[in-house]
This record gives structure tokens, C-alpha cells and sequence, in this order.
């Protein structure tokens, strides 16, 4: 009897099993399925993409579609920007190379950074000795046309290919400054900016940090040492101005630097929990040197999140305009075709819980483009 019991008992366990197993599996499939209802609806949608595919190939003026692969690519594409995310991109192996290079400024091109505001595609950046500085292209001027195409409707990371291109070919650029329509004929050429850089001024050192790119922090750990080696520096400049960002590690190696080890530099807060991520130990520092932090509005992601760690750790003040207000964060999901997805997956907090994405942080002294703001920075290092 006992031995019927447990037989019974075995075959509602194995039975419990599979109906667990099945609603999983029910689960996972639907969670595959997510963007349509049901395989009706899938198949619907094949049928409507092959309908267009055919009147494009029947009746479009400019080409005919021959490429399979860019046709799934945009494809892919569109899903990804149905989010309404600036943020999200896919990337094919490509453009994902030409993302990584520009993280460390170092590609073929003419030395902007440019970003998207209400106004349009406004250039953040001029990088120094670059084609563009040398033509006169400015910080705040807004591009209209690329080669003479309209560019308000395009994708950013199309944009950003018209514009780099092979060292000695030319790009045409129509920009808009203050009511004015001017072209520039810029010609491409090899650009590699430095990172990290150390001025000096009197007794103050002037770090200036250009984007959080791949291995900065080591090359920042090198300022670190001439600063400590240069008895002269009392104090520091940081200046993040037109840093519109970068990666996330580097940026929590750098705190690092600046500040007492197990300090919250951010705080991550994804859809299901928050997670901090901290200072690490350093045989070196300079978190007992007066600093302020110098901003504008193109100061952006990882430069808010050293700005905002410094601020609420270290009551550094800074100094400029109102930041960005980019507070969400971006992982790279590497795809087995070997394309990339970046998408936005959590958001930013400083350490005291304030929100960054949208907000920006706010300067403790406000200071405009044709203001010394130097001489500010000056003048609150005297103050502290």
C-alpha cells in the first residue's frame, strides 16, 4: 500500500514537472513573440514588408534594392529607433568602430563633436589644430546641410558618417550662426586628440578632460604623478566643458583619483533595483587639492556623473553654464552576426539621489561664453 502511495506520489510530482516546464516554456515563447500577437499577425507583417519591397523595386525613381542585407539592416534599425530612445542605436560592425573611435577621437574627419538639441545638430566641440578649427567652425553653430542635403530628418549616426570620411577628400557643411547662413569646404584629415591635458597657471594646475575614452585613466593617472611631482600646484582646474561623455568604468576610475576610496560615485538604477558603484583605492590621489570643476552645456554623461560624484562628495563647486542633462545609461550587446545594440537600460543618480537625465546640475557660479571664466575658477580657488 505504502509502496501504491509513493508511486502515486512520484507520477503528480512528474506531472507537476512538466506542467511547470510547459508554462515556462509558454512564457519564453511569448516573450519571443512580444512584438506581434500571434503568428498570424507575424505573418501579416511578412506580407506587408513584401508588398512594399515589390512596389519600391516596380516604382522607385533613384535605385533599385539589391542589397538584402541593408534592407534587413534597416529593418533592425527601425525597431530599435520605434523606441523613441536618442540613446539606443544599432550599430553594424562598421559603425560600431566608428562609435569606439570617436570615444577616443581618434578617426579620419574634419574635429567636431555635434549633438541634438531642440534647435537642430549644434556643434559641442572644436577640437584643437583640427580642419574644422582651422576653417573657423565654432562651438554653438548649427549645421543645416551636409554636402547639401537637409540633415534635420537623418539619424544622428548617419550624420556623423557623411561628415568623417577618407584623410584628403572634402565634406560641405552648411552652417547657421546667429541668423547667418555660411559654407564651409572642409577637408578631412587624421584626427588624434588628447584625451587628458595639464596647463598651468601661477600655482594652479589646469586638467582638461575631452572624453571619457577607452584607457584614459591611465593616461589621467599621469597627470596625477606631474601634479604631485610639480611643487608649485596648489590647487586644480577641472575643466569638463564640451565633454559630451564616455565609458562608465573610466569615469569611476578617474573619481577615483579625486577623491577617498569606497565614495559612491553614481548611483544605478535599472527596472529592478539601484545598485552604487564606488572609488577604488589609489597608490596615488589628489583628493587634498582644492579643485573646481568648470562646465557648460555640452558637458554630458560620464562628465555630470565626475562633476556630480565631486559635488556631493567634496562640495566642489562648479562653475560655467547649467550642464546636459544625459542621465541614462547605454550597454553594448554584442549580436552573433557580429553587429552591436546599444541601448539604454538604467538611469543616473549622484550619490545624494538627484536626477541628472533631463535636469543637468546647475552651476554654484554661473559664468557665460566672452566671461574669464578662468579668472572665476581663480577667484573661487582663493575663496575655498
Amino acid at each position: 500500500m505504502k509502496l501504491l502511495f509513493k508511486l502515486v506520489q512520484t507520477v503528480i510530482s512528474i506531472i507537476a514537472i512538466f506542467i511547470f516546464l510547459g508554462a515556462l516554456l509558454y512564457i519564453n515563447r511569448n516573450r519571443l513573440i512580444l512584438p506581434f500577437k500571434n503568428n498570424e499577425s507575424t505573418s501579416q507583417f511578412e506580407n506587408r514588408k513584401a508588398e512594399i519591397l515589390n512596389i519600391i523595386s516596380k516604382n522607385y525613381i533613384d535605385k533599385d534594392i539589391t542589397n538584402q542585407e541593408d534592407v534587413e539592416t534597416a529593418e533592425l534599425k527601425g525597431i530599435v529607433s520605434s523606441l523613441q530612445d536618442p540613446y539606443s542605436t544599432y550599430f553594424s560592425d562598421t559603425e560600431y568602430n566608428n562609435f569606439q573611435n570617436s570615444l577616443d577621437e581618434k578617426y579620419e574627419g574634419i574635429g567636431i563633436g555635434f549633438n541634438q538639441k531642440k534647435e537642430g545638430y549644434i556643434v559641442t566641440k572644436v577640437l584643437s589644430n583640427s580642419p574644422a578649427e582651422k576653417l573657423g567652425l565654432k562651438v554653438d553653430d548649427i549645421i543645416e546641410k551636409v554636402d547639401n542635403e537637409e540633415i534635420k530628418n537623418l539619424d544622428f549616426d548617419k550624420i556623423g558618417d557623411k561628415i568623417r570620411g577618407k584623410s584628403g577628400t572634402s565634406v560641405k557643411l552648411t552652417i547657421s550662426r546667429t541668423g547667418e547662413t555660411i559654407d564651409f569646404n572642409v577637408t578631412r584629415a587624421p584626427i588624434a586628440n588628447e584625451l587628458v591635458t595639464l596647463t598651468t597657471k601661477n600655482d594652479i594646475g589646469i586638467i582638461t578632460i575631452t572624453s571619457f575614452g577607452n584607457d584614459v585613466s591611465s593616461k589621467f593617472k599621469e597627470i596625477v604623478q606631474k601634479v604631485i611631482d610639480n611643487k608649485n600646484i596648489k590647487s586644480i582646474i577641472l575643466d569638463l566643458r564640451s565633454n559630451t561623455g564616455g565609458l562608465l568604468n573610466e569615469t569611476v576610475e578617474i573619481a577615483s583619483y579625486l577623491q577617498k576610496p569606497d565614495q559612491t560615485v553614481v548611483i544605478e538604477q535599472n527596472k529592478l533595483e539601484q545598485t552604487k558603484l564606488f572609488t577604488k583605492q589609489k597608490n596615488i590621489s589628489l583628493e587634498s587639492y582644492p579643485i573646481v570643476i568648470l562646465t557648460d552645456r555640452y558637458t554630458a554623461s560620464a562628465s555630470e556623473i565626475l562633476a556630480g560624484s565631486l559635488r556631493d562628495n567634496r562640495s566642489i563647486k562648479l562653475i560655467g553654464q547649467k550642464t546636459f542633462g544625459k542621465g541614462v545609461v547605454q550597454s553594448l550587446f554584442k549580436l552573433k552576426n557580429g553587429d552591436t545594440l546599444k541601448l539604454t537600460i538604467a538611469k543616473w543618480l549622484t550619490p545624494n539621489g538627484a536626477e541628472i537625465n533631463k535636469e543637468g546640475l546647475a552651476p554654484d557660479i554661473k559664468a557665460y561664453e566672452g566671461d574669464d571664466i578662468i579668472q572665476k575658477a581663480i577667484e573661487a580657488l582663493k575663496n575655498n
